[in-house]
């Protein structure tokens, strides 16, 4: 009598779990962000030019300086009400302090200038309210003064000291307040990877060319750190009492 063979029991091929793309582990993702970021804003598009007073007033009063820059007489008065250099006297300084946040820079076109503070301005006034940005704006235009001014005062021998070209070009323009401004929006809406690309980018910047305006960037960048991290702190504080809750209670819970 012929018998079959034995059959052999099937073999169980395992499987490794594959990880998943690096891109899906990177969330909330930057587009996510900007709508996060956007989300207010763009609502309060629909109320038409009222609810960005201070964003459109700035944008036309940098509009109204640029041109009257072009006339003799409108470049001396545009620097007598904002003209501010390293080297000034400290009480002229701050008495030009909000027209020089508003003056046209040296190194930034108009164009530039104006597009910066129609979009973070933006932001910031639908999110947190005219005051508030307008606040931010100044304390970071005058502490990146301040801080210029300390550095005219290490001289020129000192590694964060400035040379005397530096010291007497016009120091001037909303890219500080734009920093500052943009710096409080992210941590305020934790738009954490937006934060991280802009502080690159100005780190780079400073170090790519290390003039007075990249200084004051990084002056700009520690004054929206520090506006925002109370809130921050706050945040992080309740939602580690709510972990600590909940896990509580799941303890307590009967099984």
């Amino acid at each position: 009598m012929i018998t079959a063979p034995p059959q052999r029991a099937p073999r169980v091929i395992m499987r490794r779990s594959l990880p998943r793309p690096v891109t899906r582990s990177f969330a909330p993702t930057v587009v996510e962000e900007w709508h996060r970021l956007t989300a207010v804003p763009r609502l309060s598009l629909r109320e038409g030019p009222r609810a960005f007073p201070l964003t459109l007033c700035s944008t036309a009063l940098i509009m109204v300086m640029w041109l009257a820059q072009m006339t003799q007489v409108g470049e001396a008065a545009v620097r007598l009400l904002g003209g501010v250099s390293a080297k000034l006297p400290l009480g002229v300084a701050l008495l030009r302090l909000p027209g020089s946040m508003l003056a046209p820079a040296e190194n930034l076109p108009a164009w530039g200038s104006l597009a910066q503070v129609l979009v973070v301005f933006g932001l910031a006034e639908a999110w947190f309210g005219a005051r508030r940005t307008l606040g931010i704006a100044l304390a970071a235009t005058a502490l990146s003064t301040l801080g210029g001014r300390g550095m005219y005062v290490l001289g020129p021998h000192h590694p964060l000291g400035l040379s005397l070209a530096e010291a007497g070009c016009l120091d001037t323009g909303p890219s500080a307040a734009v920093v500052a401004l943009m710096v409080y929006v992210c941590c305020r809406r934790q738009a954490w990877l937006t934060l991280s690309a802009l502080v690159a980018t100005m780190v780079g910047e400073l170090i790519m060319l290390p003039n007075l305006a990249g200084r004051e960037h990084i002056i700009a960048i520690v004054v929206g750190l520090a506006a925002a991290s109370p809130l921050v702190v706050r945040r992080t504080q309740a939602k580690q009492l709510a972990r600590a809750g909940s896990a509580g209670r799941a303890v307590a819970s009967p099984r």
